[in-house]
């Protein structure tokens, strides 16, 4: 079997507190979100809950990929699309990252209770 027709899954936790301190930086923002994700979030109420999810989703698909953030593309590589319609998140994918999904399907889901908050990538 080759690799690609194979399911691939990455998986990742992430503090919420942690990103909420780090979110008042600007520079940490711009590195790891995309324009439209930093769109879509700045008119939120508590929008660090969801930087922490997309941060958590973003390193999840990195790792479902099979190559962690870093090794061949960065975060922006990777977008979370938000619908406020069905709440369904889905991703996009871009440059390297597009290479390596290769023409496969990502589903994405996350989870928060407390200060966790966790994401699972399925990659077919």
């Amino acid at each position: 079997m080759d690799g690609f027709n194979r399911i691939c899954t990455g998986i990742d936790i992430v503090s919420i507190s942690r990103v909420r301190r780090a979110s008042g930086h600007r520079r940490f923002i711009t590195r790891l979100f995309t324009g439209s994700e930093i769109e879509y979030l700045s008119c939120r109420r508590a929008p660090y809950t969801l930087y922490a999810k997309l941060f958590a989703a973003k390193e999840a698909a990195a790792k479902a990929l099979g190559t962690g953030i870093g090794r061949g593309f960065g975060f922006n590589d990777i977008e979370v699309v938000l619908s406020d319609m069905d709440n369904v998140p889905g991703l996009k994918f871009y440059n390297r990252a597009a290479e390596a999904l290769a023409g496969r399907r990502a589903f994405l889901t996350y989870s928060s209770s407390g200060d966790i908050t966790v994401a699972k990538v399925v990659i077919e």
